[in-house]
């Protein structure tokens, strides 16, 4: 066997299963929340969430749990002093889509959703409205709660392996954001993370970000979310949205820019897009065609508003 596939006597958790695989941060975090003394701390980690005293995971938490028509990677229930139980369904995304429905399955069954996000997901999604109040759980949380609660205690080789890489990720994010901002690009970093995309989604975050800053100063409204699609992540700017009810014969079908970079195209592009209902779009598109009024380019597409990642 070459030395690319073979194991060492005593791997890391991420030789055995990739970074990018998603059952391997939860099964790493089941770990942490089966662990009586480092439960509290993982709980206490999440921004946000207003736990009881003593927080405690009533049971080892369940894998693959059963919701309709999805599955949560895990499920428990968080017990705290005074309090009834808070069950809790939990999901974990790294380099994959947020999908809505899944959060909005485990509300209705009446579970917290809390969402696990260590990777790009989390570092693009960072900015968006949380449509279901769903908590998140990011690797520079988690990370940070236990390196500063142990105090060099030892950890299993998988799990202390495993955290080292998060926190180091999280580094790369956090370094490659503040350079954009600052010079609107960055050097090359390594990491689980392949560079283009990280660089791309520290992009797109601080557009994200200084549409949200700027774009009063100009009375434009600053309605936008980060998004991810099959062939693309972006900026979904609704916002700036203007409507041609004469041309479309639709009150809702209009021009809206939309910033992207492909997948694995490593390039960036601000496109106007045609959409929105369910009007005439050829009008729209043709009033937008290269001309005088603007020199580029213009899309036209059916867009999903409530679709994101």
């Amino acid at each position: 066997m070459s030395d690319e596939t073979s194991l060492s006597a005593d791997p890391t958790l991420l030789e055995v299963v990739p970074w990018p695989y998603g059952f391997g941060h939860s099964w790493a975090v089941r770990w942490l929340l089966s662990q009586p003394e480092l439960a509290p701390l993982v709980l206490g980690a999440v921004p946000g969430w207003e736990l009881g005293p003593k927080p405690r995971v009533v049971d080892v938490p369940r894998t693959e749990a059963r919701f309709k028509g999805v599955r949560a990677d895990l499920a428990f229930s968080v017990a705290t002093e005074g309090r009834v139980p808070e069950d809790v369904a939990f999901e974990t995304k790294v380099e994959d889509t947020f999908r809505a429905r899944q959060v909005a399955a485990y509300r209705d069954a009446g579970h917290t959703p809390l969402m696990y996000l260590p990777g790009l997901t989390g570092f693009l999604i960072s900015g968006n409205t949380r449509e279901f109040d769903e908590l998140h759980l990011t690797g520079a949380n988690l990370a940070a709660a236990l390196s500063d609660a142990l105090d060099g205690k030892a950890l299993p080789r998988m799990i202390d392996s495993y955290l080292r890489v998060v926190r180091h990720e999280a580094t790369r994010f956090s370094e490659a954001l503040v350079s954009v901002r600052n010079r609107g690009s960055a050097p090359e970093s390594h990491g689980e993370t392949p560079w283009p995309s990280l660089l791309d989604v520290a992009w797109l975050v601080e557009i994200h970000r200084g549409i949200k800053q700027r774009a009063p100063a100009y009375d434009i409204a600053t309605a936008c979310s980060l998004r991810v699609e099959v062939n693309d992540r972006g900026v979904f700017w609704h916002g700036c949205r203007e409507t041609f009810p004469s041309l479309s014969h639709d009150d809702q079908v209009g021009l809206y820019i939309d910033v992207i970079a492909p997948v694995r195209q490593q390039r960036w592009s601000i496109a106007i897009k045609a959409g929105w209902g369910k009007g005439k779009l050829a009008p729209v598109v043709e009033y937008a065609r290269p001309s005088a009024r603007w020199p580029g380019r213009v899309a036209c597409r059916q867009p999903q508003p409530q679709r994101r990642l």
